[in-house]
């Protein structure tokens, strides 16, 4: 499938193709570029739907070196872990952690790059995977999401996961990001 054609509907309804079709793994360098392309390419109401400040998106550059520096360092070592979502080897998505604490605990982040992809259950499944090759690569004992409060698709994925709803508080959840109100989530890993 190329970048901007539509999948096949029919395959993505179908649970042995889906099993195959949906994939992670470990972000890689040449991965860095289409990161940063969702990041610079979300208009403002995508923005403000998962609460990100458009004044503090860095630019394209600036995330592919900030990236980049995170992936020479060694794993136990880096403030933040990625995966690609892959839809037939497509990359769709990513999933991170931000702040990482290797061996305790991490701060978890999903973003879905293609809106064809939402609200079919994909994530879940996508999610799933990551929690379980996250909790692998980065020995943690517990994983914590702070979605923006009225950002149900995130939250309807956590909970399929397994999160636990801690706490509704105001807090800026990240560098990028305005104040908001979150729901606090917690998955304990161990």
């Amino acid at each position: 499938m190329i970048w901007g054609e539509q999948p096949n509907p029919t395959a993505m309804k179908n649970p042995t193709t889906l099993k195959t079709a949906l994939k992670i793994r470990p972000i890689e360098p040449h991965d860095l570029p289409a990161i940063a392309s969702y990041w610079n390419g979300l208009n403002e109401k995508e923005m403000a739907r998962i609460g990100v400040d458009p004044e503090k998106l860095p630019d394209s550059e600036s995330i592919i070196q900030t990236l980049s520096n995170q992936l020479s360092l060694p794993i136990p070592h880096r403030n933040s872990y990625g995966v690609i979502w892959t839809y037939n080897g497509l990359p769709v998505g990513h999933s991170n952690t931000n702040p990482t604490q290797f061996g305790e605990e991490a701060w978890i982040h999903l973003h879905l790059w293609r809106q064809e992809f939402r609200g079919k259950g994909y994530g879940t499944k996508w999610m799933i995977d990551t929690i379980a090759h996250m909790a692998e690569a980065l020995k943690l004992k517990k994983l914590i999401a702070e979605p923006k409060s009225d950002n149900f698709e995130v939250q309807g994925v956590l909970k399929n996961c397994g999160f636990e709803l801690i706490k509704t508080h105001r807090t800026v959840p990240g560098s990028i990001n305005f104040e908001q109100e979150v729901n606090r989530f917690e998955l304990s890993l161990k």
